[in-house]
């Protein structure tokens, strides 16, 4: 089997440096921060040169995020002066907010390698600094979250900026904040007889109650929320979490399946050959590893030989395939708890008590989750033979986890509200 080429590697993190890795202050606390309070944010890390001509590079992260947030498409955008967009935005100081204007352009030169300017921004912010883009509306607000005034040491918003957050926040809630009053008003009538026997019961009472009929569709319940109810009892944790599972694209892989995998780089264990670890930034004991290019299109499975520190990609997964996997996974969803009893007749009656509300994926955060070791990939491979003596690789997925401390960096903090 062909190779590509091997790239000579004594520390992999340099293969994937970025402008992001050249902050002043850690990015990962900082996102951690805003995904407590359910937002997301483009990054931007000014270089000398960059203030010095007012021009920064629109990364991938950046176009990322101005992309799903709906605000701009780089990708959709004419080249040149006539393809200029300049929109309206402000600098959230501590002391308030300062108007000012974006410009979000691809030159004629360079192949039209996306940039974006933000008027005055040279005479507000050092190099090095970490600077969070934040989309509402029309708009973009630019807040210096190397400035301990803005974003302090331990993760606290000023005043200024909480503002323009709780506005981001409240328009994405209006769908929620209106399934909530109605869950209310059912859960004030107080103990409702099932409509449906045995355990689809207290789903099925409830989605009645709301006016949704039975069928058998896979979107969601409520104006793109999903609705489960589910009888009161506890639930146990896991330390890892599987976030989801998807093959490689073996067509733009280096090696091109699972049987080639095994081939190359398993080992002999109990008998038989497999390939069982997981991935992350930094080689495991196998020298496997997961890297982000600069250009946040891809992610590649990596393996480098620990004692001469060549390197070579193994297997490759469309970063975008990789969002669309993980929202169709977890969507927005209202967890309605029950108790339940019966009543002098043997009729099961429900009294709808409180919800817990989780949402998606914050989809800007994956490239980043990827880059910083968060989100891990697991190998679980090992050879089997068919009735006829066949070799085939048997896996178990290519399961994508993380660590339950870290969720809070990719999804918003579940809020819980009583319903009495």
């Amino acid at each position: 089997m062909g190779r590509k080429a091997v790239l000579n590697l004594t520390n992999p993190k340099d293969l994937r440096l970025n402008m992001l890795e050249l902050t002043d202050r850690p990015l990962e606390p900082v996102i951690a921060a805003l995904a407590q309070l359910g937002v997301t944010a483009g990054y931007l890390v000014p270089t000398p040169t960059g203030l010095d001509k007012s021009i920064l590079d629109a990364h991938a992260g950046l176009r990322d995020y101005l992309r799903l947030s709906k605000f701009h498409d780089y990708q959709q955008q004419e080249q040149g002066t006539t393809g200029k967009r300049i929109v309206k935005g402000f600098f959230v100081n501590h002391s308030g907010l300062e108007p000012t204007q974006v410009s979000l352009y691809r030159p004629d030169s360079k192949n039209g390698d996306p940039r974006i300017w933000v008027y005055g921004l040279k005479e507000r912010v050092l190099p090095g600094n970490l600077l969070g883009i934040f989309a509402f509306g029309a708009e973009l607000y630019v807040a210096n979250l190397s400035d301990p005034r803005i974003l302090s040491p331990d993760g606290q918003l000023s005043h200024h900026l909480l503002s323009v957050v709780n506005n981001i926040v409240k328009a994405s809630r209006l769908v929620a904040d209106e399934l909530l009053d109605k869950l209310r008003g059912i859960a004030s009538q107080g103990w409702i007889p099932t409509m449906r026997a045995g355990p689809t019961g207290v789903g099925y009472t409830l989605e009645s109650k709301l006016g949704i009929k039975a069928n058998s569709s896979k979107a969601p319940d409520y104006k793109g929320i999903e609705i489960k109810a589910g009888r009161s009892k506890p639930s146990g944790q896991t330390s890892r979490t599987t976030l989801f599972s998807k093959t490689p694209d073996w067509k733009r892989s280096t090696i091109r399946n699972g049987l080639g995998l095994l081939d190359t780089y398993g080992y002999h264990k109990d008998g038989r050959l497999q390939l069982y670890g997981s991935l992350n930034d930094k080689p495991n004991p196998q020298g496997h590893y997961l890297d982000v290019p600069t250009d946040e299109s891809v992610l590649n499975s990596m393996h480098v030989d620990l004692a001469t520190g060549n390197a070579e990609k193994v297997l490759l997964w469309d970063m975008e395939q990789l969002r669309k996997s993980l929202a169709k996974k977890h969507k927005e969803t209202f967890w309605v708890k029950a108790l339940s009893r019966k009543s002098s007749s043997g009729v099961e009656e429900f009294q709808y008590t409180d919800v817990i509300h989780t949402q998606g994926p914050l989809l800007a955060n994956v490239a980043d989750m990827f880059r910083l070791g968060r989100i891990e990939l697991d190998y679980l491979l090992h050879e089997e033979f068919g009735k006829k003596g066949r070799r085939r690789a048997r896996d178990h997925g290519y399961l994508f986890k993380m660590w339950q401390t870290n969720l809070s960096s990719l999804f918003p903090p579940a809020q819980t509200y009583p319903i009495p």
